[in-house]
């Protein structure tokens, strides 16, 4: 299949999947294109994400969460050095597998459905905060796929591992389709995770991110097949978006930490 992907870049979660991602499939799949994206939070951008992490989680939480973004890319750098990586940065790492990467401001802009059109994809796989709207969707010639960190239908919208801990309910991650709603595909593929009692947000995201590659190549192999995977929960359908800080401050005091 020739796939392509729609991604809002971050080195601390998603530069060791797309790392091991890219191993698996580059032998099987045509690898067409890697289109970046500016980081989007919900309804925020650029330093207004910031500026909402500091506002809802506190200075303690931003600082440490930005010290292990930190770490994590001195790790990449020296990694490639020490030849534990075949790159130290995106750039690198598509031009290590013969990816074309394009960059641009808005998925759905027009030049973007013309180059997906142009490229004659099957499937776009996105890392993105991005709504995809109707003509995206109908330029690929068979779907769009979407990782969400939650067991869909429920905890769909924004840090679905926070609110499931919150609500002590079961962390997950899905593979769907994508359409214009939100996170509201069909599911391809889910896998849920037994509670640990001293994982933090951050560490559940790390988990997930590490079994993505694997769950999106069982998910290209069942959608070949026209097979899917029965759901593992009977959660009911929600939507959540970010938490207040009165909300965060509530998750702590039921003894959970972010990071």
């Amino acid at each position: 299949m020739r796939l392509a992907f729609l991604v809002s870049e971050d080195y601390d979660f998603m530069y060791d999947m797309f790392h091991n991602l890219f191993l698996l499939m580059h032998k099987e799949h045509t690898l067409v294109g890697f289109i970046t994206l500016p980081n989007k939070l919900a309804q925020h951008r650029g330093i207004k994400i910031i500026s909402a992490y500091l506002q809802i989680f506190g200075l303690k939480t931003f600082l440490w969460l930005s010290m292990r973004s930190i770490l994590k890319r001195l790790k990449i750098i020296l990694g490639f050095f020490f030849k534990h990586y075949p790159a130290y940065s995106y750039k690198q790492l598509c031009k290590y597998y013969n990816i074309p990467r394009l960059k641009y401001t808005d998925p759905n802009h027009p030049d973007v459905v013309e180059w997906v059109n142009n490229q004659d994809i099957d499937i776009l796989i996105i890392f993105s905060g991005f709504i995809i709207k109707q003509p995206l969707i109908e330029a690929v010639n068979h779907c769009i796929l979407n990782k969400h960190a939650g067991l869909l239908p429920a905890y769909r919208g924004v840090f679905p591992v926070f609110w499931a801990l919150k609500n002590h309910d079961p962390v997950g991650v899905t593979i769907h389709k994508v359409n214009e709603n939100i996170d509201d595909g069909e599911i391809i593929i889910q896998k849920r995770y037994p509670a640990q009692k001293d994982y933090t947000v951050y560490d559940y995201y790390r988990v997930i991110y590490r079994d993505t590659p694997n769950l999106i190549i069982k998910s290209l192999n069942l959608l070949k097949d026209k097979k899917r995977e029965p759901f593992v929960h009977q959660l009911p359908e929600s939507y959540y978006s970010l938490p207040t800080k009165a909300e965060f401050k509530a998750f702590t005091r039921g003894g959970f930490r972010f990071a």
